[in-house]
């Protein structure tokens, strides 16, 4: 009733993004786009991307070497994009004067019995990544292996709502709690949560 809709009012005035389309490979420096620009700090993705790499297909290399600097090459679908090390986005953060800090929960931390109550427990001015299999969460084989990232929104009954840099499903989508967990489970590398909060 009017309560639940009061609730998700707040929960979305909250986490107020703009929506950054990912330029090719780019969902993850598109999402922390829309984070910092949340925060007050002005950071294209491609100077994002320039800054960790990006790993791309061999026949794309010329053409988006005129975009980016940074580039290696792979012909695994499961290495394209970028990919953080232990550290994550802190380096990034501390190195250009920006006053959050990145904490990662690992997919094999989650579980059906947690993720919920994980998510419940984060404060509505942090922000939240899930780091998940796309073809895994959209049911297409053909994309199994494929790693995609989105920023956490609110969740209600057994939806959670998240916006998704694209290309495809650019915007806000909504899929089942459990579909995400277990999309968030099945990414090949790196699969888990985000959190970023103020220092």
């Amino acid at each position: 009733g009017d309560l639940v809709s009061a609730i998700l009012q707040i929960d979305w005035s909250m986490r107020d993004y703009k929506i950054v389309a990912s330029e090719p490979y780019c969902c993850v420096t598109a999402i922390l786009e829309s984070i910092l620009l949340k925060h007050g700090y002005v950071f294209n993705q491609v100077m994002i991307a320039d800054y960790f790499g990006l790993t791309v297909p061999a026949d794309e290399y010329a053409q988006l070497s005129k975009t980016f600097k940074n580039l290696k090459v792979s012909d695994d679908i499961r290495e394209y994009g970028l990919h953080l090390d232990a550290n994550g986005f802190n380096t990034f953060f501390s190195e250009n004067n920006i006053a959050l800090r990145e904490t990662f929960i690992k997919a094999s931390e989650l579980s059906e019995l947690n993720f919920e109550s994980v998510l419940d427990a984060i404060p509505c001015d942090s922000d939240v990544i899930f780091f998940f299999d796309y073809g895994y969460l959209y049911k297409e084989t053909r994309n199994i292996g494929v790693g995609h990232d989105g920023v956490y929104l609110s969740k209600s009954k057994n939806e959670l709502h998240y916006l998704d840099p694209g290309p495809r499903r650019l915007g806000v989508n909504s899929v089942k709690i459990e579909d995400m967990l277990f999309a968030v489970k099945a990414a090949y590398a790196g699969g888990g949560i985000s959190v970023i909060t103020k220092k």
